[in-house]
């Protein structure tokens, strides 16, 4: 029942905040919340449009290259580390023409937390003999 997050940005942290609030106080969810933040002087972006649900599941598209590319890779990053990840993504777009989209990593335990919900309902609705395709 521990929710942990580390978000980069102001927003994150509000986005994280609200729904801790609404799921402890509104839903009386038994849930608690473990948040890592950091004290660095940066520029806080606007939130992009439509993030919040990413956000609070664990992870989002911060930024999409659509520039054409040799190559095209993902990149992830979350806490203090997200702003070295995404000037990473500008030199791979700048010297080396590789396209690189940035995500925010708000949560790996969320994600994992999700991935093994996903694992379990496909592992309950395989027919005998059928393997699951699994990341994780």
């Amino acid at each position: 029942n521990c929710r942990t997050f580390d978000p980069t940005y102001g927003y994150e942290l509000a986005v994280i905040i609200q729904d801790g609030m609404r799921r402890m106080f509104e839903e009386q969810q038994d849930v608690f919340y473990y948040l890592t933040v950091m004290n660095e002087s940066y520029a806080q972006p606007a939130m992009p449009a439509g993030v919040e649900e990413g956000i609070v599941k664990g992870m989002y598209l911060l930024e999409e290259d659509t520039k054409e590319a040799a190559h095209h890779v993902q990149l992830l990053g979350s806490g203090t580390i997200l702003r070295e990840v995404r000037e990473a993504a500008k030199i791979l777009r700048d010297e080396f023409n590789i396209g690189a989209d940035v995500w925010s990593v708000t949560s790996f335990n969320e994600l994992r937390r999700d991935g093994l919900a996903a694992e379990r309902i496909q592992d309950f609705r395989l027919l005998p003999g059928q393997l699951a395709e699994r990341v994780i």
